[in-house]
């Protein structure tokens, strides 16, 4: 365990980033349309901007800042490529409050952006990484980090352990939506709760699938036109990909197991259900980060 702490003190989370792939971005003076293009049509989450008054990044442009304010009550959704035009991609950056724009410079260690992930800032999904010059030299997600520390699971003794002893995940409420509400009502209760995923269920609460950013990046432009589409009739149309699976645990799954579930599937969150399928806990990335700060410090 000494070892691997030296090497997370050592290693710069810049290197890291050596293979990642080129950075998009926009200006926070560019219609919010144009940065909404940007993200479906590369089928991205956010993308950094650039302040040319201050000559820095200053924030995130994320595909939920878009949807919750297409979806506010005083938006018709038949204009919406003019409402967009209307606003800047700076007016309408973190407009859903769960992408603030935390900057660390390519230097910092692993063991930094560890407690900053887990302890100071465990809302946040993404690190913009910053050169020596003040560029964006890549983005840090949390999936990134789990992806990273996955291999280095078995140094430690929580490994082998399941989550209902850990209780990891089952300590918080599990917002959840039925199958029959539209993806509207969906992504109001996303902005309602200040959340990025949700839980949809079927009439008798058993959990079918979920929704959330990731779940509507593959459509790009044509994600306007299914707002109005029952949930039941999203998940069976929806393009099929590994990232959109639906993944589920149980208390008995080990947290080795859970770990390996959020690396081979791509997942965002893991449902932790019961024995009919109800869910009782929802897993996130920073969970995963936490257990592993947790556990590093203490050991």
């Amino acid at each position: 365990m000494a070892d691997l702490l030296q090497f997370l003190k050592q290693k710069q989370i810049g290197e890291v980033l050596v293979l990642a792939n080129k950075i998009l971005e926009a200006k926070t003076s560019t219609n919010a349309y144009e940065g909404f293009k940007i993200l479906a049509e590369h089928h991205i989450l956010s993308i950094p901007l650039f302040d040319d008054k201050s000559q820095s990044y200053t924030a995130f442009l994320d595909i939920l800042d878009i949807l919750f304010y297409l979806t506010n009550k005083e938006i018709h959704l038949n204009n919406f490529e003019e409402k967009l035009k209307e606003k800047t991609c700076g007016e309408l950056a973190n407009f859903s409050k769960l992408d603030p724009f935390i900057k660390i410079t390519d230097t910092t260690n692993l063991i930094q952006v560890l407690q900053l992930s887990s302890q100071d800032y465990k809302s946040l999904h993404r690190f913009p990484v910053m050169d020596s010059t003040g560029k964006v030299k890549g983005i840090v997600s949390q999936s990134l980090l789990v992806r990273f520390l996955e291999p280095h699971t078995k140094k430690f003794d929580f490994g082998t352990l399941n989550i209902g002893l850990l209780g990891v995940g089952l300590d918080k409420q599990v917002i959840t939506i039925s199958e029959d509400e539209s993806v509207a009502a969906a992504i109001q209760k996303l902005r309602n709760f200040g959340i990025s995923g949700i839980g949809v269920v079927d009439k008798d609460g058993k959990l079918i699938g979920n929704f959330g950013a990731t779940a509507v990046k593959f459509l790009g432009l044509k994600v306007i036109d299914i707002v109005n589409v029952t949930l039941k009739q999203f998940l069976t149309s929806k393009p099929g990909t590994h990232e959109e699976t639906t993944v589920t645990a149980t208390k008995q799954t080990t947290a080795h197991q859970a770990i390996t579930k959020f690396t081979t599937t791509g997942a965002h969150r893991i449902f932790v259900v019961d024995e009919n399928h109800h869910p009782i806990g929802i897993i996130s990335l920073s969970d995963i980060i936490e257990l592993f700060f947790r556990h590093i410090i203490i050991e």
